[in-house]
């Protein structure tokens, strides 16, 4: 018997037998191959090798020549074989008829599925199909899936990255140009300060610490703000607590206190920033009694915050700053990314080692879902549904612009951003006149997708029950299979896990790594992409969407990378070709696990992964976005122009600059004079400027050595806007500011601070502000307690995945509630009682865990867990043998209505609830976590 704890010691105990990559790389005695591959969890992009014997998974060993985690694994990473071999997996393709599961063959389903969607087709058009996609896919798979939707005629797609992290897209895009991260994480090593706001990285991305304890090691400081005194906190020199929601004026007083004193970056301020007069103005309000009394922090926590974080930046640093989901899933979610940035800016610790915005994503390829665009309001690469756009992109995919204009309802609709993950169940609930299409959603595809993971469950429960049809894709049934109470028209189609299949993924870093494939797939299973390939033949345009496609199936990932390599030319992925990819992971061992730069070898001087962007194969990639006191040629880069080059008081481009680029990309000035910023909240690329061939990132020709040669940035160099002027012209906040939360437990702070105004249609639906949060502001009366949700080591996501393999459900098995003690102590709970948390949205029932890790008044729940829902059991509504060893209450059954102003991400970590002791001490339902013998191996 083996469980995850014992498995690191096992795995460190074997001898690595190297060999080619991808090939045999067998011992004598084992006759084994190991098969380097890439973690399917978290975004920092573990490697490690999976052994395979005579087409099976037998095990998996460190990959130590990998440098971004050295051989290194958390639990999840330790157990990934369980995810691929596992008797719990969909086997045969399924649909449910009468409510009983019945199984029918590939072709039946596909053209069941494909029939019933031409038929919606012609009587309420292709917007009434709704595609769920998943950061869970390969770049590539990625890419296909927003095309399929694309060819299929309708915006209505989308994936996970809208509920966990287009706040920061839209936040750190419209501040510095690109909405990703800025450095990489081995690169924490050489900060002098590492500040947490918003990320228990202990937990959520363990790997990323050791670069933070080695930091540690060389005299760096660790400090913490956070809710909750977290795992991450265990190792910070400062800790400090402050009330969800409150980001904004918790950092504007260290602003305040470092312009005050002096203690700025004159240099970074006055020749990188545009706009800093309008923060010198608001800093204003935030003095130190106006934040103590908005925050809860105490007095001389907030003086030493500000010590600590000016004293080591700049000069005296740098100092970096690490964020993830408790930054962004709030309703001002991207004014929380924006202020980072400024506050990196003001402080000095932006565009060098050591410092910048390292914002943590969530699922391992949800960097490269999002750069493909699996997104409601963009085509791949943040190119937006101009005409402009769709047309590079129909050059890009060989098709008439016409013919695809045809697959539209009409115009104004292929130009229209569609319904997002976060409320795509509007589109099935609200009255036709309530929506910005013609007809209501009448099919959904749930394709690797948790839908446990969405907000106001009960109202999508609704919606899954009303649709026409709902198709699951996934190695799992996943919630989307038990939630519904449907008797017919629900399909499971087994898709294959990363471990069977390939192709690139981008980590949070902005780094592609290649994911060989050890084995293929199990069961009757088939890939994404040859999922989609098929259903496309089945729709009616498979020619056209495969016609860059070769034919050759070992071939098929590293065609379509060839065409991302052509089109993405916004973000360039043009170095990333898939013959470099593979060399970096052949030669890993050439990569500094510093710098991730190779030092001899075939790619000297490459950085690992070409991180975008990355302007042609010769060029080594940006590992820091915007540090400019290096060529271009070395990875050098600068402020992106994606709001014009000049601001309205013309100030936003250095003086000449972007003419020097009139002769060698022409013409970037010109053209970008008559690009607008962003399209309404939508906070992305809306490139609206006449087509034009020569157009930097349209020209599907040029290469840009030449510029690159001469020191220049094809994007153009600008200024960092600390003032948005386009977001305070079009009702949001040009410098942020504090809005409680749409769910505030301070009335009282509602008149002084409020929340935006309603938008009449945000993604084809009205989404309420401020009438909302004064409808509910005495809500607190009866939910005293703030309400935050998040992830623990052992799970990921909804736990589709994880909550099925039994090494991780034997360190982790059930959801739970934090409540501080003198909390529960005034409700008479203690440690283990089952309790009802209950919301104006939902419930749960769920074991009370009294800890002093919640400041008193919050209440935290992982959201990993489905099985129960509302008090009630619903593992009889999975397939027969596919019930996840780890049952429990889902988080969001719970949290509340909240979106954000600029993306409608979901308002989940600052909601409000009540708790109180169930009178009935039983789980839910009978089933739930069990030791069994037989469970505790693989497969």
């Amino acid at each position: 018997m083996t469980s995850a704890a014992g498995l690191a010691s096992y795995y460190s105990s074997r001898e690595m037998v190297e060999g080619p990559i991808g090939e045999v790389n067998a011992s004598p005695e084992s006759e084994e191959k190991l098969v380097p591959t890439i973690c399917s969890f978290c975004a920092i992009g573990c490697g490690f090798k999976a052994r395979v014997k005579d087409g099976e998974l037998v095990g998996q060993e460190p990959w130590y020549d990998n440098p971004i985690n050295q051989g290194g694994q958390c639990s999840k990473g330790q157990a990934s074989i369980q995810e691929a071999k596992n008797e719990k997996r969909i086997k045969h393709p399924l649909k449910k008829v009468d409510g009983e599961w019945q199984r029918v063959t590939w072709d039946e389903a596909l053209t069941e599925i494909s029939n019933q969607l031409q038929d919606y087709r012609e009587e309420s058009g292709p917007d009434s199909v709704y595609w769920m996609g998943s950061a869970k896919m390969s770049n590539e798979e990625s890419y296909m899936f927003r095309k399929l939707a694309a060819f299929w005629g309708t915006n209505n797609v989308d994936h996970q990255a809208r509920i966990c992290h287009s706040t920061t897209v839209a936040g750190l895009a419209n501040t510095w140009g690109y909405g990703a991260q800025t450095n990489h994480s081995n690169d924490i090593q050489n900060t002098d300060c590492a500040f947490f706001i918003g990320s228990n990285a202990a937990e959520c991305h363990p790997a990323l610490m050791k670069n933070v304890l080695k930091a540690k090691e060389n005299g760096a400081k660790v400090v913490v703000a956070d809710p909750r005194r977290t795992k991450t906190a265990s190792k910070a020199d400062l800790y400090v607590p402050f009330r969800s929601g409150t980001d904004v004026p918790l950092l504007m007083y260290v602003l305040k206190r470092a312009i005050e004193s002096d203690s700025y970056d004159k240099k970074m301020v006055e020749e990188r920033t545009y706009g800093f007069a309008a923060l010198q103005e608001a800093v204003k309000d935030y003095d130190l009694e106006t934040v103590h009394n908005i925050t809860g922090t105490p007095k001389d926590k907030l003086k030493e915050l500000a010590e600590v974080l000016i004293s080591n930046s700049g000069s005296a640093g740098p100092m970096t700053l690490i964020y993830s989901m408790g930054s962004t899933q709030h309703s001002n979610g991207a004014q929380n990314t924006r202020l980072y940035c400024i506050l990196q800016l003001v402080l000095g610790n932006a565009a060098t080692p050591g410092g910048g915005v390292n914002a943590l994503r969530g699922h391992d390829n949800v960097q490269g879902a999002t750069d493909m665009c699996i997104l409601s309001h963009t085509l791949p690469a943040y190119y937006g549904l101009s005409e402009s756009a769709w047309k590079h992109w129909c050059r890009v995919w060989d098709v008439d612009y016409d013919w695809m204009k045809s697959r539209f309802e009409n115009q104004e609709l292929m130009g229209k951003p569609g319904f997002t993950v976060a409320r795509w169940f509007e589109g099935v609930l609200k009255d036709p006149e309530e929506i910005d299409q013609p007809n209501n959603l009448r099919a959904i595809f749930v394709w690797g997708h948790s839908l446990n993971s969405v907000s106001e469950m009960v109202r999508e429960k609704k919606a899954l029950d009303e649709i026409d049809l709902a198709v699951v894709v996934d190695p799992y049934p996943s919630a989307a299979a038990a939630l519904s109470d449907r008797d017919n028209n629900l399909y499971v189609l087994p898709a294959a896990t990363r471990f069977e299949s390939e192709g690139s993924v981008t980590n949070s870093g902005r780094q592609q790594q290649w994911r060989f494939k050890p084995v293929d797939p199990y069961y009757n299973s088939k890939t994404d992409k040859e999922i989609m390939i098929e259903l496309a033949k089945k729709l009616g345009f498979g020619d056209k969407f495969t016609k860059n496609i070769d034919g050759d199936w070992t071939e098929l990932p590293e065609d379509i990378t060839r065409e991302i390599n052509k089109g993405a030319r916004t973000i360039q992925m043009s170095g990333g070709t898939p013959e470099i990819l593979k060399g970096h992971m052949k030669n890993a061992g050439d990569f500094d696990t510093t710098t991730l730069r190779a030092e001899g070898g075939p790619y000297d001087g490459d950085y690992w992964g070409k991180p975008w962007p990355c302007w042609n194969e010769d060029h080594p990639g940006t590992p820091i976005l915007y540090r400019n006191d290096i060529p271009v040629s070395e990875g050098g880069h600068d402020v992106r122009v994606r709001w014009g080059p000049e601001s309205p008081d013309k100030q936003s481009i250095e003086e000449g600059l972007n003419d020097q680029m009139k002769d060698i990309v022409e013409p970037v000035s010109k053209e970008l004079a008559n690009q607008t910023m962003l399209s309404g909240q939508n906070g992305h690329d809306q490139l609206t400027e006449r087509y034009n061939n020569n157009h930097w990132a349209y020209d599907l020709e040029t290469d840009y050595k030449q510029a690159v040669e001469n020191n220049l940035v094809p994007s153009g160099r600008g200024r960092a806007r600390i003032y948005v002027w386009s977001w305070a012209n079009d009702g949001g906040d040009g410098v942020p500011v504090h809005r409680e939360p749409i769910n505030s437990p301070e009335p009282g702070l509602i008149e002084e601070w409020p929340t935006y105004e309603d938008l009449d249609n945000q993604y084809r639906v009205k989404t309420e502000f401020k009438s909302a949060q004064q409808e509910r502001k005495n809500d607190s009366e009866d939910y005293p307690f703030v309400l935050t949700t998040g992830r623990v080591v052992e799970h990921m996501g909804g736990g589709g995945a994880t909550r099925q393999e039994w090494w991780l459900v034997e360190r982790s098995p059930e959801v739970y509630v934090e409540i501080n003690p003198s909390d529960a102590n005034d409700l008479d709970i203690e440690n283990d009682d089952w309790v009802w948390v209950k919301s104006k949205e939902g419930k749960a029932k769920v074991k009370a865990k009294v800890t002093p890790r919640p400041m008193e008044g919050l209440v935290f729940i992982p959201y990993h867990w489905f099985g129960y829902f509302q008090g009630e059991d619903r593992t009889d509504e999975y397939p027969e043998g596919s019930v996840p060893y780890g049952i429990g209450e889902p988080a969001n059954g719970v949290t509340n209505y909240g979106y954000a102003w600029t993306t409608q991400m979901q308002e989940t970590k600052a909601g409000l609830c009540s708790v109180e002791k169930a009178s009935d001490q039983s789980a839910p339902g009978e089933k739930g976590f069990s030791w069994d013998e037989e469970n505790n191996r693989i497969g």
